[in-house]
């Protein structure tokens, strides 16, 4: 994470949001798809899946707090609450669905598929979302 706060002071923190969301997030989303392909393979080694995961969790963490910070500098300060919960259910939803395929035996090849096709999609749509910004 000290690698992640530099790189996120140098980079993100000064990036429009039409930037961030069209570029930024676009290679954060592509990085992070590619670093999940690996566990394809159930023999993958164990020093290449630890810094597989420590990319997974660093790059969503500073994603959330780009979206959290953006949020709070043009949602109205009563909507803001709002704002957040709809943000954390959605962060808890995520790994309660993953936690519910897990519980059904459902592969780990196919939970992975389904994130992501998931984050393909959060792809597209923060692509076609970064359109709207100035």
């Amino acid at each position: 994470f000290l690698v992640g706060s530099v790189l996120y002071v140098i980079f993100l923190a000064e990036m429009s949001p039409r930037t961030f969301f069209r570029y930024g997030f676009t290679a954060l989303g592509t990085v992070m798809l590619g670093a999940s392909c690996i566990f394809y393979d159930t023999n993958v080694n164990i020093y290449v899946s630890t810094v597989a995961i420590s990319l997974l969790n660093s790059i969503s963490y500073y994603a959330i707090e780009y979206d959290n910070w953006y949020l709070m500098s043009v949602v109205d300060e009563r909507l803001y609450g709002y704002f957040t919960v709809i943000t954390g259910l959605a962060i808890a939803l995520t790994g309660g669905v993953v936690s519910a395929f897990m519980t059904l035996d459902i592969s780990n090849a196919d939970i992975l598929l389904v994130a992501q096709v998931t984050g393909a999609v959060a792809l597209f749509v923060s692509w076609f979302y970064a359109c709207f910004f100035n």
